[in-house]
């Protein structure tokens, strides 16, 4: 006699985004921020919307509906992108000792008018353990690459 296996469906939770509108999320997409970001080190909880283009993504607090952020994969968008993280970095998140399983997205500030770019802050990436499903926004003081990098988003979607 063989037992049925029966998969539970995975969890979900409603959020209200001022950005998004009314959002029903995976548990999967959930992230802990333990210490939150910085300017907003109350929310340290964060869901990650598909923004319907490759290596992008909307990152929403699921306790402020007014924050949120767009980020982006930075490997596939700037050329040549690398990124060094110090391993006292990684002990931010608990769990987390070697960068297998993380992956990084970087803050892209969108254009407030016509004639302004879309740039994207290199220097503080997030840092997403999907493991752990945890995160942190670690800023590297020594980068080579700044604050407001140029992007070019034309063409997404």
């Amino acid at each position: 006699m063989t037992a049925a296996v029966q998969l539970m469906p995975e969890p979900t939770r409603s959020i209200d985004s001022h950005l998004l509108g009314s959002l029903v999320v995976t548990e999967s997409r959930v992230f802990g921020f333990p210490d939150g970001l910085p300017g907003f080190p109350a929310c340290r909880e964060w869901v990650l919307v598909d923004a319907g283009s490759p290596g992008c993504a909307w990152l929403q607090s699921t306790s402020e509906r007014m924050v949120t952020f767009f980020v982006v994969d930075p490997f596939l968008f700037i050329p040549g992108y690398s990124v060094d993280l110090p391993s006292e970095q990684l002990t931010r998140l608990p769990g987390t000792a070697t960068s297998e399983g993380i992956a990084i997205l970087c803050i892209a500030t969108l254009p407030g008018s016509a004639g302004e770019g879309a740039t994207v802050n290199l220097q503080g990436p997030l840092v997403l353990d999907v493991r752990t499903r945890l995160g942190a926004q670690m800023i590297i003081a020594d980068s080579k690459y700044g604050l407001r990098h140029p992007i070019e988003l034309i063409g997404l979607g």
